[in-house]
C-alpha cells in the first residue's frame, strides 16, 4: 500500500520546524526557517544498553531552497554534522532524500562513533514522517527499556558465625 503524496506536504512536514514532536520522537526543535537562523534542538541519541539520552547541540540552519531542499548543521567547530533533507518529484509520488555529512578537524576521529550513534535518531525521524505521512498516528516517546531487576533489593540475612 503507497499513497501519492504532493511534494508540498512532504515540504511542509519536514520545514514546519516547530511541530515536530507532533510527529516524531526523535527530535524536539523550536526556531525560524531562515539560512542563518539559530535552532533550539534536542535529538535523542540511542545508548548502548538500550533506550535513549536528549543531546543538545547549538544548530543553524544552512540552506534553505524553496520546496526542494533544507538542511541544518549541529555541533561544535571541531565536529560538525549536516543533516540535508531533498524533496523531489518521483512518477505520480515524491520522494525524501535523507544525507548526514560530518566535518571538521575531529571528523575522522570522532566522526564513525558519532554516526553509529546518529544512525538510529536518523532512521526514525524518517520512518515517522513516512507514518505521519501516510496517516498513522504518532509514535509513542522514545523511553529507556524498564529495568528487570527491581531498584531495591533486599539485603541477605546473615547467620551468626560458627
Amino acid at each position: 500500500f503507497r499513497r501519492v503524496l504532493f511534494r508540498s506536504k512532504v515540504w511542509d512536514l519536514i520545514t514546519r520546524i516547530d511541530a515536530y514532536p507532533s510527529w516524531t520522537r526523535w527530535a524536539v526543535m523550536s526556531g525560524q526557517l531562515t539560512v542563518g537562523g539559530a535552532l533550539d534542538c534536542r535529538v535523542f541519541l540511542r545508548k548502548r544498553k538500550g533506550g535513549s539520552r536528549p543531546v543538545t547541540l547549538p544548530t543553524e540552519i544552512v540552506e534553505v531552497a524553496s520546496g526542494h531542499r533544507f538542511a541544518w548543521a549541529m555541533g561544535f567547530a571541531g565536529l560538525r554534522f549536516v543533516q540535508d533533507f531533498e524533496v523531489k518529484a518521483e512518477g505520480r509520488g515524491t520522494r525524501l532524500i535523507h544525507a548526514i555529512e560530518v566535518h571538521g578537524p575531529f571528523s575522522g576521529l570522532l566522526g564513525p562513533r558519532m554516526a553509529i550513534m546518529a544512525r538510529r535518531p536518523s532512521e526514525g525521524l524518517l520512518e515517522d514522517a513516512k507514518r505521519r505521512l501516510e496517516g498513522g498516528v504518532r509514535p509513542k516517546p522514545v523511553m529507556p527499556p524498564k529495568p528487570k531487576t527491581p531498584r531495591y533489593l533486599p539485603r541477605p540475612v546473615r547467620r551468626g558465625r560458627r
